[in-house]
This record gives C-alpha cells, sequence and structure tokens, in this order.
C-alpha cells in the first residue's frame, strides 16, 4: 500500500512540475517580447498596426480587407529614421490549393514599403483573396515586419466566411417629415434586387418623379398604390411620399416590400 502511494505521489510531482516549466515557457516568451519591444523603443523604434488575432467575418463580401502601419505611439513618440517593413499574406490549410492572397493590388502576397522618418507616418494596406470555389473558413495571417534599420514584426489572423447564401436583406425605413416623408429602401445581400413596394394610398401618396421607377400600378381613383424598381447590392435607395393627413403619425408598418421577377 505504502508504495502506490509513494508512485501516486512521483507522479503527481511530476506532472507539476511539467506544470510550471509549461507556464515558465509562456512566460519566459511573454517577458522576452516585452524586453525586446522595449528595447526598440529605446532605439527610437514606434513600429505598430491595428492588426489582431482572432478576426472572424461571416458576412465577408469579397471586398478588399484593410488594416493600418504606422511610426508613432502619439503626437510625442514617432520614429525619427526611415522603416522599411514587407506585409504577408499568407493562406493556410486546404484553401491554399484553391485561394490566394494579394497584397495592395498587386499579383503578389508580398508588399515592401518604406515609413518616412521625421512625422508621424501611416499607411493603410489591403489584401485581396481570389478563388474559384465558395469561401467558408478560410484562414488568413498578416505578418507586418519592419525589417530595417531594426526587425520588429506583428501578426494578425483572419476567418472569412463567404458563401453562394450570403446572408442579407431588403429593409424599409420610414421617415417623417414636415411637409414630405422619405421612405429608404436598403439592400444588403451581395447581389442586385428587384423588388416591389406597395401602402395603403388613403394614408399616403407617393411623388412620382424617382427616375427609378420601373413600373407602377394604380388604384381606382387613379393613385399609384405599388412600384417595382431594381436596387443594387449593397446600396440603398429613397422615395419621397406625402401623408393625406399630417397629424396622423404613421411606421414602417405602412409598406410591403417584396422580392420580384419583373425588372
Amino acid at each position: 500500500m505504502k508504495k502506490n502511494t509513494r508512485i501516486m505521489f512521483i507522479i503527481m510531482a511530476l506532472l507539476i512540475v511539467l506544470f510550471m516549466m509549461s507556464r515558465g515557457y509562456s512566460y519566459a516568451k511573454y517577458a522576452s517580447n516585452t524586453v525586446w519591444n522595449y528595447y526598440l523603443e529605446s532605439k527610437g523604434l514606434y513600429f505598430n498596426s491595428d492588426l489582431t488575432t482572432g478576426n472572424t467575418d461571416n458576412n465577408w463580401d469579397g471586398d478588399s480587407i484593410s488594416f493600418n502601419v504606422n511610426n508613432y505611439d502619439n503626437d510625442d513618440l514617432v520614429t525619427s529614421f526611415d522603416i522599411s517593413y514587407r506585409t504577408t499574406c499568407t493562406i493556410t490549410g486546404e484553401a491554399s490549393s484553391y485561394a490566394s492572397c494579394k497584397v495592395n493590388g498587386t499579383n503578389s502576397n508580398i508588399y515592401n514599403g518604406t515609413l518616412s522618418g521625421g512625422v508621424k507616418s501611416s499607411r493603410t494596406d489591403y489584401f485581396d483573396i481570389v478563388s474559384n470555389q465558395e469561401i467558408t473558413g478560410l484562414n488568413v495571417t498578416i505578418t507586418v515586419e519592419a525589417i530595417s534599420p531594426y526587425h520588429k514584426t506583428i501578426t494578425g489572423n483572419y476567418v472569412l466566411n463567404m458563401g453562394s447564401t450570403e446572408i442579407g436583406g431588403l429593409n424599409v425605413t420610414y421617415n417623417a417629415g414636415t411637409s414630405s416623408d422619405k421612405v429608404i429602401i436598403t439592400n444588403s445581400y451581395n447581389e442586385n434586387k428587384c423588388c416591389r413596394l406597395s401602402w395603403n394610398t388613403n394614408k399616403l401618396r407617393i411623388d412620382d418623379n424617382s427616375g427609378d421607377i420601373i413600373s407602377s400600378t394604380t388604384d381606382g381613383n387613379g393613385y399609384i398604390k405599388d412600384i417595382v424598381f431594381s436596387i443594387n447590392k449593397k446600396d440603398s435607395l429613397d422615395f419621397t411620399f406625402y401623408r393625406t393627413d399630417f397629424d396622423e403619425n404613421l411606421n414602417n408598418s405602412q409598406f410591403t416590400l417584396v422580392e420580384v421577377d419583373d425588372c
């Protein structure tokens, strides 16, 4: 019994030592990075970026993704010498076989730039993803390195999702005015939409001078009761309306917006 207890004690002691060693390594790495950054700043190197890790975009529409690189901490701490730096975009995992990353509008995943010294200098870099397949869970690593006269590395990670059925919506916003009202239609889809907007003509009359109206129908009194129009992706349109009774408070529920195929 005592032998088994001694063995268990030795195993527990080894586990504790291994745990402390791993924690010690993590702390040592953190401390090393902190000391190195302090050393660089003591030499007058202020090299920063708003890159962060854990960026997940579930509604990515395929547009460029940008980030800033600068040579200062604040108005008083500005690098006095030019900084040569390199931006690298890397796709990791299986997606690297069918997708590529391009930096700053070039055909390369690497870009070399310079931040001028003596003044607050900032650049907005960006990257684009080129792919012939649906993008889901695409992992992208951006590395920005100061390469001269001192070396410092900043890293950011992105997870991008863009499918053929991107999440979006068609929305109506009613804004009442003093003499006329505005109805704003918003399309948050990544594709153009054809829509029909309808309302109660006993309460609202539209100004039909808008060039965005493709077609319309009227009620028995000749008043327009609905319109058909096309709205571009990630865009909005507005139409002017007049209330028949300006003392009545109206809201979005007065309108019906549906997607149609009449454009």
